[in-house]
Parts: structure tokens; C-alpha cells; sequence
């Protein structure tokens, strides 16, 4: 008798891909490595500093990116591949059981794609300057706004949040017509 154990690779995503799952999922490892603790770092920035180069970075590393869709592709690649591959090498799961666990995995990473860029939104709108007007318990993104009052003075994002105060109308209008990226996610 051969008590041999015979790979047998069953995966929802290698009978997707074929041979080309094994260039990819090489790549996906050097990805990960590196994307991981980049994203972590600034991640973990977006809670202490309001600062544009931060905000410009996060923007790239996350949401809808193609850098993060990338990384999250990758992700999924790697997870699939020590989990199920590795884990399975004695014995074969069946294809059912890959269909569900690459399904989950898809799932997981669409919606951090969503969760990233609506943080991601947010962060944007803290980090933005606006005038805030006090005296009208407004806040604008143009200074030159005609409903500006005279006892407006500039703040970041964060500094408005949860004080009550609304979007100025007119700006809101004139940010429709530019189609500008800095329109309010979440208001204070």
C-alpha cells in the first residue's frame, strides 16, 4: 500500500483561473507584505493628523483605488491560498465548500472597498478647510460666498464636526456645479 498523500488542489479560484492563479498568487505575496503595514501606518494616521499629504495618501490607498483593489485582490489570493491550499493538502475539500469560502471572500473584500471609501470621504470633508460663519450657524467652501457673514474665521473639518452647524445652501449649489470633491459626506 502507498501511503503517499496526493495533492489535490481544489479551489473556487484556481478552477476560475487555471494556471494562471499560481503566476498570480506569487505576486500576491510581495502585495500584501508590503501594502499591509503601509496601509495600517496610514490608516492609523487618518486618527491623529488632518494633515493634505495624509489625506492624499489614504485616498490612494484605499476606497476604489486601483492601487486598494489591487491589494484587496491580492488579499483574497493569499488568504485562499494558505487557508484552503495548505490547510487541505491531505485531503481535498469538496468544490461545493470553495464555491462558498470564495464567494465569502469576494463579499469581504467589496465591502471593505465600501467601508474604506465612505471613511475615506469622511476623512476628506475633516480634513478640508471651511469658513465657518458663528454669527449664521453656517459653514461655506467659498469665501467669497454671498451669505457669508461678517464673524466668519476659517476651521478644519473636525473642528465643525457636532456643533450644529449647517451647509450653506449657495455652496452647496455652487460645489453641484463644480462637481467639486470636497461635498460634505457627513454632516457635522
Amino acid at each position: 500500500m502507498n501511503n503517499k498523500k496526493i495533492e489535490e488542489r481544489q479551489s473556487f479560484f484556481i478552477r476560475i483561473t487555471g494556471d494562471f492563479y499560481d503566476f498570480a498568487s506569487d505576486f500576491a505575496v510581495p502585495i500584501v507584505v508590503c501594502g499591509t503595514p503601509i496601509f495600517l501606518v496610514l490608516f492609523g494616521l487618518t486618527f491623529v493628523c488632518h494633515w493634505d499629504i495624509v489625506c492624499s495618501l489614504f485616498s490612494l490607498v484605499s476606497g476604489f483605488s486601483l492601487l486598494f483593489i489591487a491589494y484587496i485582490i491580492s488579499l483574497i489570493l493569499v488568504i485562499d491560498r494558505l487557508l484552503l491550499y495548505k490547510v487541505c493538502k491531505g485531503r481535498a475539500p469538496r468544490y461545493s465548500l470553495t464555491v462558498v469560502w470564495g464567494i465569502v471572500l469576494i463579499g469581504l473584500g467589496i465591502t471593505l472597498c465600501f467601508v474604506t471609501n465612505n471613511y475615506k470621504k469622511q476623512y476628506k470633508f475633516d480634513c478640508a478647510e471651511w469658513y465657518v460663519d458663528e454669527e449664521k450657524r453656517l459653514y461655506h467652501w467659498n469665501e467669497k460666498c454671498e451669505n457669508i457673514g461678517s464673524t466668519t474665521y476659517i476651521a478644519k473639518g473636525y473642528e465643525i464636526r457636532g456643533r450644529g452647524l449647517t451647509f450653506c445652501d449657495y455652496c452647496k449649489d455652487e460645489l453641484d456645479d463644480y462637481g467639486s470633491s470636497y461635498e460634505p459626506n457627513r454632516r457635522p
